[in-house]
């Protein structure tokens, strides 16, 4: 009796962790994302320790010869899949390949997400929302009403020139305060260089995860209303890795639907299990975009080739609605610890396409070495875990677009 109530408890146990992963396991499938914590893929882990232990033990049941045997065999398994565990647990506490979402704030975030959304790549409207990365930096933000960051009453000012600067993260001010975004600095710096740049307003039209294609989209649909002076589109070399993933102006489906590129069957699998990461990245040369080295190189080069349409997409644009469009190449943190856009391959040959085009690019890698940002001196400038520019940092870079936009007349020609 004692016996068969194990069985039934243990039984009970595997069925219930089984259904648990796979209904984890489907949601991914169903809704493309997930945040793939560590308390719950672990206990995906132990789940699956349950489940294929006791199908290894009906296999035994079924066709092993004598009680021993059974024993052994289940023994054997049981110990190899809790070794299993115990290998996962000490690759995560390691931390060797956690992605960026995960060093941020514990949560895995898709390479690739092919779940239709809205074509507004935007945060919610009216709202309150925190920019926060682990122990490291919080802080609080409000969205207006087409889910940006700025304030602004919809019709210009007489006499005013207005600018939108449209980016990521970086142009949004993750990791400072609000007033110390770069976008914030350089509206100062420019007020401040001569009585022309008084009746400045600026639109920090930045959003977290954005690319260049969806900031696009966001300028044709939602911004060119402001009737702005200056369009400002800042790109560092994550923009480039997005467009691979997400794909170029064919992933709107419609005039307010978005279908990004899809990834690998295989993502939440490497999603729940650091093992399943070390092994792909060991043998096979799997890096976090989940692609070997030739095949990342390839699809940076496509990006690159990408990017130079979308810009001449937004010089189009620019033409069409009589603003100046300048664009920006922001160096990131491990752009500076190796001394060059070592990630936005084909870095001069976009600047030259933006000439030829007629379109203003600026290069700010310069201006962080003349401010004497170096390997020694990172952490004064980025986050040291996060990445993202410190307030000192935003101000640095902020001061060298305000800078070039009075030395090149951008929005005062002669």
């Amino acid at each position: 009796m004692y016996r068969q109530k194990k069985y039934i408890a243990m039984v009970a146990a595997t069925v219930a962790s089984g259904v648990l992963w796979f209904r984890q396991y489907t949601y991914w499938v169903n809704t493309g994302y997930v945040e793939y914590n560590l308390s719950f893929s672990l206990a995906n882990h132990f789940g699956l320790v349950l489940l294929v232990s006791f199908l290894c033990w009906l296999v035994l049941v079924c066709f092993g010869k004598g009680r021993q045997t059974i024993s052994r065999g289940f023994g054997s398994v049981s110990l190899f899949l809790s070794a299993i565990v115990i290998l996962e647990l000490l690759v995560r506490w390691t931390g060797v390949v956690q992605n960026y979402g995960e060093t941020r704030d514990g949560r895995y975030i898709p390479q690739y997400d092919d779940t239709p959304r809205s074509a507004y790549y935007t945060y919610g409207r009216n709202t309150g929302m925190t920019m926060e990365s682990g122990d490291e930096f919080r802080f609080e933000r409000t969205t207006n009403g087409i889910g940006l960051l700025f304030k602004s009453a919809l019709h210009k000012p007489v006499g005013f020139k207005r600018v939108i600067v449209l980016g990521d993260s970086f142009t949004a001010g993750d990791g400072a305060h609000k007033d110390s975004t770069w976008v914030s600095f350089m509206q100062r710096k420019l007020m401040l260089a001569n009585e022309r740049y008084a009746l400045l307003e600026v639109l920090n039209a930045g959003v977290q995860g954005s690319d260049p294609i969806y900031q696009h989209k966001l300028l044709v649909d939602k911004l060119l209303v402001y009737e702005p002076d200056l369009v400002i589109l800042a790109i560092n070399n994550t923009d480039i890795g997005e467009i691979g993933s997400r794909g170029g102006f064919g992933r709107f489906v419609s005039d307010t639907l978005c279908i990004p590129r899809s990834g690998p069957w295989w993502e939440p699998v490497y999603a729940s299990s650091h093992i399943t990461r070390l092994v792909l990245r060991v043998i096979f040369g799997i890096n976090y975009s989940l692609m070997t080295k030739d095949g990342f190189e390839r699809n940076q080069e496509r990006s690159g080739r990408q990017l130079q349409k979308v810009v001449e997409a937004y010089e189009t644009l620019a033409k069409k609605n009589d603003f100046q469009l300048l664009v920006c190449f922001i160096p990131l943190r491990s752009d500076l610890k190796v001394g060059s856009f070592h990630s936005l391959f084909g870095l001069e040959e976009r600047m030259s396409v933006c000439n030829q085009v007629d379109v203003e690019c600026l290069n700010l890698f310069p201006s962080y070495l003349e401010e004497g940002i170096s390997t020694q001196n990172l952490d004064k400038y980025y986050w040291p875990l996060d990445g993202h520019h410190k307030a000192e940092g935003y101000r640095v870079l902020g001061e060298a677009v305000a800078k070039q936009i009075v030395e090149k007349e951008v929005l005062f020609p002669s």
